[in-house]
């Protein structure tokens, strides 16, 4: 990330994950860290929003894998997925290797969720 954004302004920042979708970016200089905020070509592209300082975060989207088993093999397919996942959540990358698989009887999904209770059924 921080090479990222180091294509669009001079300096490098220091970035820490803090937990979800949220990242900490910081610059040795407030300066520099407004003129990456100001211009949105700086960052629209890799981001979705940025702020300026500490702020709270009301809405925490995060990753999380869900199994989904016992499926009949006569809907074991892309849309069939997207259709059980998206409406609630949105699936975080393409369903892979369908074809190649050999156990059909589950398969694994990576969706973005901000939901902060355990997700059954």
């Amino acid at each position: 990330m921080p090479t990222l954004i180091s294509i669009h302004i001079e300096h490098r920042p220091s970035v820490k994950y803090l937990g979800g979708m949220l990242a900490l970016i910081s610059f040795d200089s407030t300066v520099v860290a407004r003129e990456l905020l100001e211009n949105e070509r700086n960052w629209k592209d890799t981001f979705k929003w940025m702020k300026m300082g500490f702020t709270e975060v009301t809405k925490f989207e995060h990753v999380t894998w869900i199994r989904i088993v016992g499926l009949s093999l006569r809907i074991w397919n892309n849309s069939n997925f997207s259709a059980i996942v998206g409406k609630i959540r949105k699936i975080m990358g393409p369903i892979d290797h369908i074809t190649n698989r050999v156990d059909l009887s589950v398969v694994k999904l990576a969706i973005l969720t901000d939901k902060l209770t355990k997700l059954n059924d």
